[in-house]
């Protein structure tokens, strides 16, 4: 026995089981042009702005001759840096001394504004391996440049993400790194 489509029943284009017509609901929590959720990613483009400070972002440029087996890239290419807005808090100014010598705080979280990162990037997100260039860092050995660690979605509004946290790594005096243009 084979299937036949042609006998298949139908419902009318633009129709659902009792025969009314189907509409978009007013209240559709995934519908980006409603007011609340434009709002709320007005509101959250306007924190970042203003409790922020300008970050250059350095995409990280996918090679396809890095070693597959420890997936990584001896010699990592990065595009040219674009300017975003960022919230981070620096961590203090501290030292733990250990038995191996100073231990220096080495990672920070960055906030970024979704609609930010898509209006900029267009085409991909903030991704593991790009760097970010920081005015200001705030451990003892003063870093400027942070390498994504983990992007991930944050501050839920009606089941929509507003902001972009990256976990970084700084990386002190990394000379495969260096990027001199500003």
């Amino acid at each position: 026995m084979t299937y036949n489509q042609d006998r298949e029943f139908k419902f009318p284009q633009g129709q659902d089981v009792q025969g009314t017509p189907q509409t978009p609901s007013k209240l559709s929590l995934f519908d980006y042009d409603n007011p609340d959720i434009k709002f709320a990613a007005i509101r959250a483009k306007e924190i970042i702005r203003i409790s922020g400070a300008d970050v250059t972002v350095y995409p990280r440029v996918k090679k396809f001759d890095y070693d597959r087996t420890w997936d990584e890239d001896p010699n990592p290419l990065y595009g040219s840096g674009r300017k975003f807005r960022a919230y981070f808090a620096p961590k203090p100014t501290e030292a733990v001394m250990t038995m191996a010598g100073v231990d220096a705080p080495n990672q920070m979280n960055i906030v970024f504004a979704k609609q930010d990162v898509v209006e900029i990037f267009q085409d991909r997100f903030l991704i593991p391996g790009d760097i970010i260039d920081a005015p200001y860092g705030g451990s003892i050995l003063k870093p400027r440049k942070y390498r994504i660690i983990n992007a991930q979605d944050t501050g839920n509004f009606k089941y929509v993400w507003l902001y972009i946290t990256c976990t970084c790594e700084t990386i002190p005096d990394d000379k495969t790194i260096d990027v001199t243009h500003r």
